[in-house]
């Protein structure tokens, strides 16, 4: 278990940083001994200069990866080719089914794309936390909000946390950020990215209800800037989306914007429940919103949606949807979308699994609920979806998918997706078994 850099919330200790280490063996840090010398010796990746592996990027890297998690949050390091993951939950039940307690992780872990090696960062980091925002930028993972309860806690109630955490992985270090001014309250499932033109971050939206069993969704609007440690609301006057929660979000370098999709309001798991597919474009020079599609549902569009993966694919200059949740027969989703920002239209690039057999009772389905699509990843919510512009494509990782939280590691490189890792817990019967007949029910 790691050291636990978040402290009690609303009391907000000032300027903590320690120090991490890597490698085949845990090192421990003391208050005392985070300083200088303690961060020379974390063992600094070098600048990505090529996506080839060679011998010296790549000896040293173990076996180690993630178990199966979701709820996780996560960003991407153009300029090292490592992908950032931290928190989560690997405790997602099958099937939907009443699972056990709700455990959170406070590991963070670094995913080598180069090398197609994981390894885990040991020492001082933010506590357990699942549902929280990060976006990477200014060489460094920002980390908000998230939430957390014991595990054996008798409770719906979670804690919800508004405190900010900065990973800067050139030192593989945490810092827990001081932040002044308006802060956004706690909360999870917001939308948030990182903007390279003013060096900030945007954070839209979320869920603000401590309950587990109910939602408040939001429609504030907030940007972080590094340079004076400073939140700041911002408040557009009209054309603003409606409030959301579980929504998907990107910075569009090209266009200066910060672009929503999806999501859902306060009735996001009634079984009367209808969830977003409108695309809105927020001008971060004016602070006007547009909406781009409103997405409709007939083919043309991605269905309505909640936690989904949304990327700018830079090179095509599209934006790349994947999965999330629906509220049609499928539930989570595997198809792949991409969206053109100058025609401002959807087209579908897969179109994943196909719904095949009603279920047999709420949450039991049969093997053949879905005709399998074995060019696409498992079909997922609550998964991270990173572009890579160090190795030009996207690169998916982890979810909740119908047969609890997953450990895979998918690329998207333009044209189709390929596995870098491949599952070990989370994949359902017939994705992996040669003999359907082995099947008893779509998770065994």
């Amino acid at each position: 278990m790691s050291t636990r850099l978040r402290r009690p919330r609303h009391r907000h200790a000032r300027g903590l940083a320690l120090a991490l280490c890597l490698g085949a063996s845990a090192c421990s840090v003391s208050d005392d001994a985070a300083g200088a010398d303690a961060a020379g010796s974390v063992g600094e990746r070098p600048v990505l200069e090529s996506c080839e592996p060679t011998p010296e990027r790549c000896d040293g890297l173990g076996e180690a990866r993630p178990g199966r998690l979701s709820e996780h949050a996560a960003g991407h390091d153009p300029e090292r080719g490592e992908l950032i993951v931290v928190g989560g939950s690997p405790s997602i039940p099958a099937m939907c089914a009443p699972g056990g307690p709700v455990k959170y992780l406070d590991e963070t872990w670094i995913y080598d794309e180069v090398c197609n090696a994981w390894t885990r960062v040991e020492g001082p980091g933010p506590s357990p936390s699942g549902r929280h925002m990060a976006a990477f930028g200014d060489g460094s993972l920002w980390l908000f909000g998230g939430r957390f309860r014991e595990p054996d806690a008798q409770s719906s109630r979670f804690e919800l946390y508004d405190d900010l955490f900065r990973f800067d992985n050139s030192e593989r270090r945490w810092h827990n950020v001081e932040a002044s001014g308006e802060r956004p309250s706690p909360r999870v499932n917001g939308a948030m990215a990182w903007d390279d033109k003013r060096k900030r971050l945007w954070l839209f939206g979320g869920n603000a209800s401590d309950d587990g069993l109910l939602y408040e969704a939001l429609a504030d609007l907030y940007s972080f800037d590094p340079e004076d440690g400073s939140w700041r609301r911002h408040q557009p006057s009209e054309g603003l989306p409606p409030a959301r929660l579980f929504a998907s979000a990107l910075y569009d370098r090209k266009r200066d914007a910060l672009v929503v999709y999806g999501g859902a309001d306060e009735s996001a798991f009634d079984f009367a429940a209808s969830y977003f597919a409108d695309l809105w474009s927020l001008d971060l020079e004016t602070l006007s919103w547009t909406r781009l599609h409103r997405g409709n549902g007939d083919g043309n569009a991605p269905e309505g949606r909640f936690w989904a993966g949304l990327v700018h694919d830079e090179t095509r200059d599209r934006y790349l949807l994947f999965g999330g949740h629906d509220d049609q027969a499928l539930g989570n989703r595997n198809d792949t979308w991409s969206f053109d920002p100058e025609s401002e239209q959807w087209q579908l690039l897969s179109s994943g699994d196909e719904w095949n057999t009603p279920a047999l009772d709420v949450c039991l389905f049969p093997p053949d609920f879905t005709v399998v699509d074995h060019q696409s990843p498992e079909r997922r919510s609550s998964h991270t979806l990173h572009y890579s512009r160090s190795c030009d494509r996207a690169l998916l990782f982890g979810g909740k998918t119908d047969c609890g939280s997953i450990d895979d590691l998918w690329a998207h490189d333009g044209d189709g997706w390929q596995p870098l890792l491949e599952a070990t817990e989370g994949e359902a019967c017939l994705r992996w078994r040669d003999d359907g007949a082995d099947c008893s029910d779509m998770c065994f």
